[in-house]
């Protein structure tokens, strides 16, 4: 197979193998990946303020409600559903702990994509060196 040649800042010749053009890919769609993990993350951990959010303003509405067995509504897809405070309590929690689950997986995800870049990246500049090739994240 017939590599492509590049010139470096020096003037010197580097040829690019198929191997390191397959590396060079695959670091381009890790990263690409991990970006589109972190803009859903950013999402998920504004869902989690909202739930915080919400079980405080629960807690108030019912310390303040004058009869506490009318209860809530609460926002599930397109209809509300009625619950009374400690079940909207208890389903906010859940919901609030199963998200809590996504962003740790999301998170440990980020850590493996950050992980195999980071080797992607070492074998990459010890083949071209750091002035012929551009290997840093846009975070």
């Amino acid at each position: 197979m017939a590599a492509a040649v590049t010139t470096g800042p020096n003037n010197s010749e580097i040829s690019v193998t198929f191997e390191d053009q397959q590396k060079i890919n695959r670091f381009a769609r890790l990263n690409a990946r991990m970006m589109e993990i972190k803009e859903e993350l950013k999402g998920k951990k504004l869902v989690l303020q909202n739930m915080d959010d919400a079980l405080n303003d629960l807690s108030a509405a019912e310390l303040e409600a004058d009869d506490p067995s009318e209860g809530v509504r609460i926002k599930e897809g397109e209809m509300f559903v009625k619950f009374d405070f400690d079940q909207a309590t208890s389903w906010i929690e859940n919901n609030k702990s199963q998200m809590e689950k996504e962003v740790e997986s999301m998170n440990g995800n980020i850590d493996v994509i950050r992980q195999e870049m980071n080797q992607l990246k070492t074998a990459l500049y010890a083949r071209f060196g750091k002035d012929n090739i551009n290997l840093e994240a846009d975070d």
